[in-house]
């Protein structure tokens, strides 16, 4: 096979010529903003996001969990990354919503922008949140280093997050709709500075 390498200036080919186009949009690469870890310089300009659960056939019909999948997309459809679970099976048909998962997030190159790491806890009732041994954590890692942390705040029905970066210093807050009444629904889950 030859190797094509373009001439000065020119751009690769990057897809195989004859190949069908695939229908998904990515969001166009943004320019590289300092300070910024590489990978979020995607969120820099964006005040909303979508965020979508991929529904799989076999959680649907049956009560058998199965790893999470998830597009985070702009408001006008662009995707901006691919998001899955990666957790212990087993563990998940125990411990359901309390097992532990890691969530690598990815961008339309195949790169982890980032990754959430939610260790596996053993607190079954979240009204307890307020006890810190039932508040479920979760850590923000990438690049090399930890982001943010965001832990459950005193809350039994809905779902209430506070967002922490070094120092357990308070980001913003998450505040979700009762669950106990929106089964199946989609959801805002407007976020506050603190």
């Amino acid at each position: 096979y030859a190797v094509h390498q373009p001439q000065s200036g020119a751009v690769p080919i990057i897809i195989q010529p004859g190949a069908p186009l695939l229908s998904i949009h990515w969001i166009a690469v943004p320019p590289s903003i300092p300070g910024c870890p590489p990978g979020l310089e995607f969120l820099h300009s964006l005040d909303k996001v979508i965020i979508k659960q991929k529904q799989e056939l076999l959680e649907l019909i049956s009560s058998i969990e199965v790893p999470n999948k998830y597009s985070i997309e702009t408001v006008t459809g662009e995707k901006i990354y691919s998001a899955a679970e990666d957790c212990n099976l087993v563990q998940a048909q125990i411990m359901r919503n309390q097992r532990g998962y890691r969530i690598n997030v990815v961008d339309g190159f195949n790169r982890i922008a980032f990754t959430i790491i939610h260790p596996l806890q053993f607190c079954r009732c979240s009204c307890l949140a307020g006890f810190d041994s039932c508040k479920r954590t979760s850590s923000v890692e990438g690049s090399g280093k930890i982001f943010g942390e965001m832990y459950t705040r005193d809350s039994c029905c809905s779902t209430s997050l506070t967002v922490t970066v070094q120092n357990k210093r308070s980001l913003f807050t998450i505040d979700g709709p009762c669950q106990c009444t929106r089964c199946c629904e989609d959801s805002d889950f407007p976020v506050r500075d603190s």
